[in-house]
C-alpha cells in the first residue's frame, strides 16, 4: 500500500534491526543521514525489503575481507528524485557477472536462489525509479537507487 513516507524513517529503522548482528560480524555499519526530511510515495513494506535485501547482499560481499564496512544514505539528487545509496569494500563482482546479476534464478552465491535483485529491480520498477551497480573486483560494490519524490 503506497503512501508519503520519509526516507530518514525507514533507513534508521533498518539500521536499528541489522545494526547489533552486522556488529557482531565484526563488520562496521554505517549509516549517514542528511538533516532535511526525504519524502517519497511507496510501499513502505516492499522499499525496506529492497534495501536490506542489497544490505544483505553487501555482507555477504564483505565477509572474507580486512576491515568489513557497509554504509547507506539518501543523497537528494534533484528536485524530483531522491537516491539511496548502499556501498561496501568486498569482493566485488566481475563484469561478466555484473551484466547478469538482475537476471531470475541466476547467482553468484552458493546458496544463493537468484531471486534478490531480480525481486528488487522490479519493486524499484513498481515505484517508478531505478537501480544501477557499479562494482570492481577487490574493491567493493556501490548500489545506487533512484526513486522519485
Amino acid at each position: 500500500e503506497y503512501s508519503d513516507i520519509d526516507l530518514h524513517k525507514v533507513l534508521n529503522r533498518i539500521y536499528n534491526l541489522l545494526e547489533t548482528d552486522i556488529n557482531k560480524k565484526g563488520i562496521l555499519l554505517e549509516y549517514k543521514i542528511e538533516s532535511k526530511a526525504s519524502y517519497i510515495r511507496a510501499d513502505v513494506e516492499m522499499l525496506e525489503q529492497v534495501i536490506i535485501n542489497l544490505i544483505f547482499n553487501a555482507i555477504d560481499a564483505v565477509l572474507h575481507v580486512n576491515n568489513p564496512q557497509i554504509s547507506f544514505h539518501i543523497q537528494s539528487e534533484s528536485t524530483n528524485s531522491i537516491m539511496i545509496l548502499v556501498e561496501d569494500n568486498g569482493c566485488g563482482i566481475k563484469q561478466k557477472e555484473l551484466e547478469q546479476i538482475f537476471i531470475p534464478f541466476y547467482t553468484t552465491k552458493k546458496k544463493g536462489s537468484g531471486i534478490g535483485l531480480s525481486l528488487v529491480r522490479q519493486i524499484v520498477h513498481l515505484h517508478k525509479g531505478n537501480i544501477q551497480i557499479e562494482s570492481e573486483v577487490g574493491v567493493g560494490t556501490k548500489v545506487f537507487l533512484r526513486l522519485p519524490k
